[in-house]
Formats: structure tokens, C-alpha cells, sequence
């Protein structure tokens, strides 16, 4: 279900070039981060990821969208800052993304959790359909700055 926003602001959605992919093959970028006022209340943080790779990668979703762990910005490091997770009524069925090929997906980031700093997103994905699974594939490091003045 998508939500009606009202007075959207756009957040600084720099590309702070603090951390890139650690896995090359997936190339992810953040296309925009939305701050949202009632009633959505939060972020949606809309991505892209292509696959630079030779073979098909498979990535974690749920439903329709690509799932995505959220980090946080602390020092010269990152530190998880919130899991992804799924509905048992969705279909949690890995999406293959074959070389040279990009989808797009979002993240919504609650505002109770947010707060000023720099995320990343990181991506689930396998190497093959049934094999184990990495969340190596990250973006660079976004801002989000002058959130609610509420």
C-alpha cells in the first residue's frame, strides 16, 4: 500500500563516497531519499542495482521490492542500524538479476528509528538461487539532514 504524502521534502541525498560496493558486481545507488510527514512519517529511500557481473545474482525480496538492511554512519565505520524483514504473506522468493540488468526498489526508514547522519542500504543476494546468502553489496553513504522541525 503507498501512502499520500503532503509537503514532501527531498533530504540531501549526497553521494558522501565514505564506503562503495564491497561486492563489484552489484553496483548499488541511491536515486532518492523523501522524507515523509504524517502519515507516512519517515524516509523512503528509492535504489537501483545493476548487476556488473557475467552471471545472474539473485536477490533477497519480499514481495515486489528488493529487501535492504539499513547502516549507520559512526566514526570510519558502519553499524547496523535497522534489519529488513518480511511478512510471512508475501512471497520472500529471491529475484534474479541477470548481468547487465538493473531493478529498482525503495526502503522505508521509520521516523520513530531516524535521525540525522549519513546510511548506506545493503543488499541480501546469492551467488546461485539455493545458495547461502551475503549482504555484501552496499551503496555509498547517504545524508539525511533537516528532517522535522515539528
Amino acid at each position: 500500500m503507498r501512502l499520500a504524502t503532503v509537503g514532501t521534502l527531498l533530504a540531501f541525498a549526497t553521494a558522501c563516497a565514505l564506503v562503495g560496493s564491497s561486492d563489484d558486481r552489484l553496483d548499488v545507488k541511491i536515486t532518492e531519499v523523501e522524507i515523509q510527514p504524517a502519515p507516512a512519517n519517515g524516509a523512503l529511500v528509492t535504489f537501483s542495482v545493476t548487476n556488473l557481473g557475467n552471471g545472474s545474482a539473485w536477490l533477497e525480496r519480499c514481495g515486489d521490492r528488493v529487501m535492504a538492511a539499513v547502516d549507520y554512519a559512526v566514526g570510519a565505520g558502519w553499524v547496523l542500524y535497522s534489519e529488513d524483514w518480511c511478512l510471512t504473506i508475501y512471497a520472500n522468493v529471491p529475484l534474479e538479476l541477470e548481468a547487465g540488468t538493473t531493478v529498482s526498489s525503495a526502503r522505508r526508514i521509520a521516523r520513530s528509528i531516524l535521525k540525522p547522519g549519513v546510511y548506506r542500504l545493503r543488499l541480501g543476494f546469492r551467488e546461485t538461487p539455493g545458495g547461502d546468502v551475503s549482504w555484501d553489496a552496499v551503496s555509498d553513504g547517504f545524508s539525511v539532514s533537516g528532517i522535522w522541525s515539528q
